[in-house]
């Protein structure tokens, strides 16, 4: 890695939770001040707190990036951390930006051969134990045994699909 840095006059390293990452960060400093190390954290994920991992690190990096106030409060709280060395990121979708026409909405509805005032709520991710979908699954079964005028929808792919896909038809 250090090879690659040099050679490749490398300005920023981006790092994405990576151990080697943390560790080369403690490290590069002693070397140049020229290469500035930052870092993203958008997660909590299940098993590993990269927080607890990276907070050794924490002042060896130029800049932390996390993707909530959440988060940087986490690592702030939990771990002592200089605040000013965060700065959040908002990793959300702009609403106004994918405004659909009433003209779309019902579309959907007609596919879904659903009436054009029923509530639909979706679920948009990796179906994955880290978006944890059968979890919302549970959440839509509870929610469905006491409202039966609320459909649910899932989109995505993943190594849980079709355990999610089981879990669905049997609802």
């Amino acid at each position: 890695v250090s090879y690659l840095v040099i050679s490749r006059s490398v300005d920023v390293i981006f790092n994405r939770n990576s151990r080697i990452g943390y560790h080369l960060s403690a490290k590069w400093g002693k070397i140049t001040s020229e290469v500035r190390f930052t870092d993203l954290m958008h997660v909590h994920a299940f098993g590993e707190d990269w927080v607890r991992y990276s907070a050794p690190y924490h002042n060896d990096l130029d800049r932390r990036y996390v993707s909530s106030l959440d988060l940087k409060d986490y690592a702030v709280a939990k771990y002592q951390l200089d605040p000013d060395r965060f700065k959040v990121i908002y990793c959300g979708v702009d609403p106004e930006q994918f405004n659909i026409s009433s003209v779309v909405r019902r579309k959907v509805r007609e596919e879904l051969k659903l009436s054009s005032d029923a509530l639909l709520i979706g679920f948009v991710g990796r179906f994955a134990e880290q978006k944890n979908p059968i979890a919302w699954l549970d959440v839509a079964e509870a929610v469905g045994l006491e409202r039966n005028d609320i459909h649910f929808v899932m989109i995505g792919d993943g190594e849980l699909l079709e355990s999610c896909r089981l879990k669905a038809q049997g609802l």
